[in-house]
């Protein structure tokens, strides 16, 4: 039987690795022992990573985080292989971390340009906030006039060309989860259109937060389940998540134990 995969945000293994929370943790411990492959993903090292190029954290506190993931993920991790190809690929962490630091330069780049989006989003925003985050996230993205305009950033940055657009209008996941560099690129630029509209936008200051949130919602879609404790990166990749029909189910730390519980309760437990 193929396994499930099961997608921890990176303040969930905070959680985890600190004892924050017993309840949390034997639940996960269950859903380990069942079916379920718990995976990391590059967003999580290049989490770690960033403690240790911006914060100057200490190389054992470096190892110890990396050493909890490998043990709670028994070192499965998802890994884009090719620009198409997303897969499970069995590594540790520490593997990751090599490749991630030899790169970095790539990541300060990366960080110039999430600085921009903020702050194109909080100077030139397309509507209210009070407005935005009393829309549901099922329905913010779902008007054929922000498809175009996503569509339309990807053919922009020659991802897509303009004579596939109208088929484009139609795609779920399944139609582009084997050609990564499209889904992350349309990920990306849904991402930054809702941070335009003002759903749940970050603050100016929060690029570097933002980076790794797109990065989570991505390699999440292609897992069972995905468990944060960030109401912002919530609600944004219930958004995407709508558009695209991933099937990918998004919980709430206290959501998940509510749900655990309830289904304890009925004996319906996975």
């Amino acid at each position: 039987m193929k396994k499930k995969k099961l997608y921890l945000d990176f303040n969930i293994l905070i959680y985890l690795k600190d004892n924050q929370d017993d309840n949390l943790r034997s639940i996960i411990e269950y859903y380990r022992n069942r079916d379920y492959l718990i995976v990391f993903s590059p967003a999580h090292i290049e989490e770690i990573a960033v403690s240790e190029k911006r914060d100057n954290q200490p190389k054992d506190k470096i190892n110890k985080d990396l050493e909890f993931i490998s043990e709670l993920t028994n070192n499965n991790a998802l890994r884009p292989i090719t620009r198409n190809n997303c897969i499970l690929f069995l590594e540790t962490p520490n593997e990751c971390y090599e490749r991630v630091i030899k790169d970095y330069s790539k990541n300060d780049f990366a960080e110039l340009i999430e600085e921009a989006v903020l702050y194109d989003a909080h100077t030139n925003p397309l509507s209210e906030l009070k407005e935005m985050n009393n829309k549901s996230p099922e329905d913010i993205l779902k008007d054929i006039k922000v498809k175009k305009h996503i569509l339309q950033k990807l053919v922009e940055n020659n991802i897509i060309e303009k004579k596939h657009v109208k088929k484009a209008l139609q795609w779920k996941f399944k139609d582009i989860q084997s050609k990564f560099y499209i889904f992350e690129s349309y990920v990306d630029m849904s991402a930054r259109y809702l941070e335009k509209l003002g759903f749940f936008r970050e603050k100016k200051k929060k690029y570097r937060s933002r980076l790794h949130d797109v990065s989570h919602i991505i390699y999440s879609s292609y897992c069972d389940i995905f468990i944060t404790n960030d109401k912002k990166l919530y609600n944004k990749t219930k958004a995407i998540y709508s558009l695209l029909k991933i099937d990918t189910k998004i919980y709430m730390k206290d959501e998940f134990v509510k749900m655990y519980n309830k289904s304890l309760e009925r004996n319906s437990l996975p």
